[in-house]
This record gives structure tokens, sequence and C-alpha cells, in this order.
């Protein structure tokens, strides 16, 4: 369990602290946890008040003491606080104050504290694409033989990544947390809390490029995670990713870096000097991907693999948690059995049997390189039937988004999909593209989710195999909840 005590907490956030004379005077005081929901705290935990633009954590601090906070991280000079630190004179009261300048600061500056109390190694996975499945896949080859813990859900931000940290137990071994951005210079803050042990870059593209204006801009904020990283420490990068493979070479060496790659890729970097991990003997099926895995640490040693999930894109992130497992010393072969059990989350390619229809849902969100693996499992797990695409558009593209979604055309083309069904602005350029190509009654543009709902319902039938894939505004997994409902 984790421990907390006084003294520690006013020296990480430079706060103020204000006790009872009893409290002050208990030597053994401490507290289990850090916490910012009351819905969640437990009792002699740290409550800490955030706000936000839709709450102000202030408002529930009381309710926060009242459920047994130990102690209550508040702003100075708020109502609160005043209130809260004259309510100490009383003799019930059990709580200690800590008051600071800036809530949301003290809570990343407890998470960093606490992390340089753990001994476990901490992976910080980041890039534009595949960010959770490789952070999923790298926790479950490890896990087996480490005790692992990994981001949940989707807390991968400034606030996510202090709450993994403050959730992981002195016991475990291994850490593996997501780093995302959606501003300039975030991921260089994030990593400077987690401080990655090991760093994981799975490629660039231009998911942001709405916010960070070009590619390059990109590039530099996802390698910027390594400018915060321990002594010692290594990053693991996409190989087939040109630039990624330039900067490896051309940067000054304060870190080694290591790539996984396609197996046409393996023989230049391998030259370049570079340790690589590759796949060879590749079997791609409607229910799993298998390979061998190899690596030039031990170039005569072939791992096979196999994951219980169809797609060509699990390759990488199977590599990266082999290179991950070999740089913390596992063995190799039971990480690689380990794929076995890999899983994925949420609405990521969940492929669903109704009925005689298939439902590929895919609509977490959406980005080119995901619309190009989604539209390959698509053609993969498709049989007899018709192929099915309903897609909304792709965010956040910024100046890229028409030619990239003039780009998604073609490869929807590229796959013969049979019918597709598109919501969204952004996604006007594809159905404009396709209409020169196939029959009107084949392509649709709705204006809003109901009508497409709508239209979905009538033309999907018996034997279609239906993928459902767009950005997270368009809440397409209703149109799969539809259509489950359609075929149950």
């Amino acid at each position: 369990m984790s421990r907390f005590i006084p003294v520690q907490l006013q020296s990480w956030t430079r706060g103020r602290l204000i006790q009872t004379v009893q409290n002050a005077g208990d030597a053994e005081r401490h507290y289990t946890g850090v916490s910012k929901d009351t819905r969640t705290i437990k009792p002699h935990e740290v409550y800490v008040a955030l706000a936000g633009p839709h709450f102000d954590g202030h408002d529930f601090a009381l309710q926060a003491a009242e459920l047994g906070a130990a102690m209550l991280v508040l702003q100075a000079g708020t109502k609160t606080a005043r209130q809260l630190q004259k309510r100490l004179e009383s003799d019930d009261v059990t709580y200690d104050l800590l008051l600071v300048e800036d809530t949301l600061q003290a809570f990343q500056d407890i998470a960093f504290g606490y992390r340089q109390t753990l001994a476990a190694s901490v992976i910080g996975v980041t890039g534009s694409v595949g960010k959770t499945t490789t952070r999923r896949m790298i926790h479950c080859l490890v896990s087996p033989q480490m005790k692992a813990m990994q981001t949940f859900a989707n807390l991968n931000n400034e606030i996510g990544l202090s709450e993994t940290l403050l959730n992981a137990q002195p016991e475990d071994q291994v850490l593996v947390t997501e780093i995302a951005m959606d501003r300039k210079g975030e991921i260089r803050k994030i990593s400077a809390i987690a401080r990655p042990d090991i760093a994981v870059i799975t490629g660039i593209g231009y998911s942001h490029a709405e916010y960070l204006g070009s590619l390059h801009a990109i590039f530099q904020e996802k390698t910027s995670i390594i400018d915060n990283m321990k002594d010692n420490a290594l990053c693991i990068v996409n190989g087939d990713d040109a630039q990624l493979e330039a900067w490896a070479c051309e940067k000054e060496r304060k870190l080694p870096v290591w790539f996984i790659a396609s197996e046409q890729n393996t023989g230049r970097l391998e030259r370049e000097g570079f340790p690589v991990f590759w796949a060879e003997d590749i079997v791609l099926r409607k229910d799993q991907t298998a390979f061998t895995a190899r690596s030039s640490f031990a170039s005569e040693q072939r791992w096979p693999v196999v994951i219980p999930e169809p797609g060509r894109h699990l390759i990488p992130a199977a590599l990266f948690g082999l290179a991950a497992a070999y740089a913390l010393g596992l063995d190799m072969k039971s990480a690689a059995d380990a794929a076995s059990q890999f899983e994925n989350t949420g609405n990521r390619q969940k492929v669903m049997m109704a009925n005689g229809m298939t439902l590929i849902d895919d609509s977490y969100n959406a980005s080119p390189e995901s619309m190009r693996a989604a539209l390959e499992v698509l053609s993969l797990i498709r049989e007899s039937g018709r192929s099915v695409a309903v897609i909304g558009g792709m965010r956040e593209l910024g100046r890229f988004s028409e030619a990239e979604h003039i780009a998604l055309a073609k490869m929807i083309l590229e796959h013969s999909v049979d019918r597709v069904f598109l919501i969204g602005e952004e996604a006007r350029p594809v159905y404009e593209y396709l209409a020169d190509f196939m029959a009107a009654e084949d392509v649709a543009f709705l204006p809003d989710l109901h009508s497409l709902i709508d239209m979905v319902r009538l033309a999907v039938r018996p034997g279609d195999t239906v993928l459902i894939k767009g950005s997270r505004l368009f809440e397409l997994e209703k149109v799969t909840a539809a259509l489950t409902e359609v075929v149950a």
C-alpha cells in the first residue's frame, strides 16, 4: 500500500501545511493514497481539489472530508480554504490542510515526487497512432513475468498520467504509461512527470495537425518525450517511419535507440548500427495474426507469435512489446507466448457476429493510419457477402484534411468496398470522390447521426461485413448499437 506523510507532501508541493495539535503530534500519521474524485475517494486518502471547465473540486472538499479524507489540498486564499481552515478549530476535525498556489501543479508535483520513490521501470508510449494498442500489448507481454500496471482507459494527459503514477503500488515492477497531447509542449511536460526509463514512439502522422500545423511540428512534439528521461534510458521507435530513422541517425546520441521494423527495412537499419526487431512468415487470418519474431540481438533465435485478433497493424505493437521485454531482461519465448492472451479495449476493431452479419466496431476514433488498418481488416474478414463501410470524418487534421480524406476514398476503392455511408463535413471530399466511381445507390453522405442510422439499418442484410469507424465526435458506437438491435 502507498504511504504518504505530511512533510513529504509539503516538501513536494511547497505548500503550507496546517494541522490540528493532535495530528501534528502524531509521528505515525500518513495517508494511503491520493484522489481527485469524491466518488471514489477512500478513508485516509488525500483529496486534491482540481478546478476544470465544468466543475471546481473545491465545491466537494467538505464532502471529501466527511467521507474520511485525511488531507485536503486546496488553493490558498479561496473561500473553501478559509472555511475549512476555520473548521480545524473544532474538536471533531480529523483532516489536515495543505494550501498551495495551484492545485493542478500540486497534483503533478505529488505524482512526480512519488514517481521518484518507485523502483518500477516506467515505459512511456507516444505517437500519432496505435498508442493504446501498443500500451496494452506491452503490458500483455511483460505482465506474466513481472508485476505490471498500465494506464487505465484513456488517462493519458497531464492529469491522467499523474493519476496513473499515483495509483501505482510500491511493489509494482513495471508501469506502462500512455502519453498523449492536444497542445504544443504537453508531451514534454507529461514526460517530465513520468521520467520514462523506456520511451516508445509508434510513428509520426497527421493526427493533431490542426493544433500543431505541420508534420515536422508533430514530429518535434512526439520526440520531445526523450527530453526528460532518466539516465541510462532507452528509446524504441518505428523504423518504417523515415522521419524517426533520420532523427535517430542525426541526433546527438544521448541515449540508445532500438527499432522495430518491417522485414524489408531491417537490413538497412542494421547496417546503420541499430538493433532491430522484425517479423517474418506473416500469416493474416480472419480471427488471428501470426508471425515469427526475430531480433538482431539474437539472430539465430525465432519466437513464434500468435495474436487472437486480425490485422497487420497489430504486428508493430507486438514487436514493441517484445523489444520492451528484451530490454527488461525477460524470457523471450514466454513474452511471445503471452501475445495469445492479447485483447484490445473498448470500440477498437471489436468483431461481433450476429444473425449472419459481421460487425467491426472501430468507432473509438479515426486517423489516416487507423483508417487504412481498419479497411485492411474489413477486406480480411469479409467472406462471400458485401463489404459495407460506415465512415465518420477524421478530425484535427488541419490543412491536410482534404488530401487525407481523398486518400481515404482511394483506399476504399482499392479495397473494393461495396457500400459506403459517410457523415461529417470532413468526409464530404470522400463522398465527392467516390461519387465519380461508385453507383449512386452505393455511396451516401448523411447530414446527421439519426439519418445515418436509419439508412444503414435499411441497407444492411445478413451476410454483410460492416465496418463502423470515425472520429469520436460522431458517436458511431450508436450505429453499432442500432445494428446489433436489428440482427439480435
